[in-house]
């Protein structure tokens, strides 16, 4: 914007801006008491250069008055830009000059690089990271292959497969058991062969209340202080088989408050090393515990859990009600084992397996459970081999003997011995057997896997079993709504869709 224009603008209020006026003018209005003398003083000689002080006089000067009219702005500003019009402008600062060391069209003016060109190195060096980085993908491809091509691919025969499609049971291939002791879990189930059966392309274990489904036989094993099921059972400890009222302590019989049923290939196909694959979905209801196991055919190193258990799939029914609850939502799965007749040394704390879902529970759709024994490994996975739930490796320069640090002896006194001393694996015993297929879905237990810290858990672990049941049953109107019923009542049972069992080749 030019000073004209400036001149120009309109104010609202008044201001003080600066006007030009010739020095004559300002002498005029600056020293009104002037003597004539100076009026008619000689001026100066144009034949002589002026001083810088005479050329200071002679231009306009600066004069601040308030409110100054339009009129003398205009012309002020004008006298002042053709004052000024005839002298250029000085540049403030220089412009550096342009650097010609880098550049390739002016030529190198380095003596000593005489003969050498900066493209050649450039190409080298691009080359040299180019073929860097192609020797590194290489070598990450071929480890890659390497590695692939050096895992055993192991080869299995099919044992058996079995998808349920028609209306009983293959008893080529499965036994139905039947006991009523708590067995490893210490439950308080009563299996029987009435609470099984197959339907709709599934195989259907429904747990009911003993009190409303006793059958007649049923009530024809027992008596006022006894129940036993005699030869019917199938259980290798007598334990199992009987129940009898203590009567030291006034107390009378007390059956299993839940009929249930566990199924098995006991007897009928066992492997040693192989593949098992169960598609099943998972009951719904408080204090449910669906079981998947591998169970020692022989227990050629003792009783439970000396001769191991392979726990393939584990879980509770109850519903989770925060995203860290481990009912429904979460599976449990490992190995057992320990000193013989000492469930209470069991150490499947150290190779057990979490596996956690937090949509679609394990009681609301179907999941493949899956499992790779071999003489190195132990595997469990959920839907894919890729799903890995548990893992444990069997190492040369280690032993369960050593994992587990028994110590000496028992609280008792008695001395621990090392069941699998004699064994020809020990690195792998008591894993080393056959072993043979058991589903089961029982009800409660005292072995501490429903934790007393529940929510309306109507006992404790530190009870007896027959107390423990006693309660249990006292407090089912908390528990027994959560159980479906009527035309849902299929939802409380475990549902077993197909099973594939396989055979590792040597």
């Amino acid at each position: 914007m030019s000073l004209p224009e400036m001149a120009f603008r309109p104010s609202t209020r008044p201001i003080f801006t600066p006007s030009f006026v010739p020095t004559h003018s300002r002498n005029d209005s600056t020293s009104t008491s002037a003597s004539e003398e100076d009026k008619d003083a000689p001026t100066p000689d144009h034949g002589r250069r002026l001083s810088w002080m005479d050329s200071v006089a002679q231009r306009p000067a600066l004069a601040y008055h308030q409110a100054p009219s339009a009129s003398t702005l205009y012309s002020n500003a004008t006298e002042v830009s053709a004052l000024y019009a005839g002298e250029p402008l000085r540049k403030r600062f220089k412009a550096p000059k342009k650097s010609h060391l880098l550049d390739r069209e002016a030529g190198n003016p380095k003596p000593w690089m005489k003969g050498h060109t900066t493209i050649t190195r450039d190409k080298k060096s691009y080359f040299t990271t180019l073929f860097g980085i192609l020797l590194g993908i290489g070598g990450g491809l071929a480890l890659i292959l390497h590695s692939c091509l050096s895992v055993d691919h192991d080869k299995y025969d099919l044992l058996f497969e079995d998808d349920f499609s028609g209306t009983t049971l293959n008893k080529s291939h499965w036994k139905v058991e039947e006991r009523i002791g708590g067995g490893e879990s210490n439950d308080f189930t009563w299996f029987t062969n009435h609470n099984s059966y197959v339907a709709d392309g599934n195989l259907w274990i429904v747990p009911t209340l003993t009190n409303e489904t006793l059958l007649s036989t049923d009530y024809a094993l027992m008596n006022s202080t006894v129940l036993q099921l005699g030869s019917s059972c199938d259980s290798l400890h007598q334990s199992d088989c009987v129940i009898a009222a203590d009567t030291e302590h006034n107390q009378t019989l007390v059956i299993p408050p839940i009929q249930s049923a566990m199924i098995s290939t006991r007897n009928k196909v066992s492997m040693q090393y192989g593949r098992v694959v169960v598609r099943a979905k998972m009951p719904t209801g408080d204090w449910l515990w669906p079981q998947i196991s591998l169970v020692p055919r022989d227990e050629v190193y003792g009783a439970y859990p000396a001769s191991g258990l392979v726990s393939l799939f584990e879980s509770r029914g109850n519903a989770p009600r925060a995203r860290l609850d481990q009912l429904s939502n979460e599976m449990v799965c490992g190995l057992h084992w320990g000193p013989a007749n000492a469930p209470s040394y069991d150490r499947f704390y150290l190779t057990q397996g979490l596996y956690k879902v937090y949509r679609n529970f394990f009681n609301q759709r179907y999941y493949d459970f899956g499992m790779d024994w071999t003489p190195h490994s132990i595997t469990m996975w959920v839907n894919s081999r890729v799903r890995i739930a548990f893992r444990y490796g069997f190492g040369h320069e280690k032993t369960f003997w050593n994992l587990g640090a028994f110590g000496y002896s028992y609280g008792n006194g008695t001395l621990i011995s090392n069941p699998w001393a004699s064994a020809a694996d020990q690195h792998i015993a008591p894993f080393d057997q056959e072993f043979y297929l058991r589903i089961a879905l029982l009800a409660g237990g005292t072995d501490g896997y429903f934790s007393d810290d529940l929510p309306n858990k109507p006992w404790r672990n530190s009870d007896d079993r027959s107390q423990a049941m006693q309660r249990f049953l006292s407090y089912a109107n908390l528990w027994m709504p959560t159980w479906p019923s009527g035309d849902d009542v299929r939802e409380r049972g475990m549902a077993i869709d197909k099973i594939s069992v396989y055979q590792r080749r040597n």
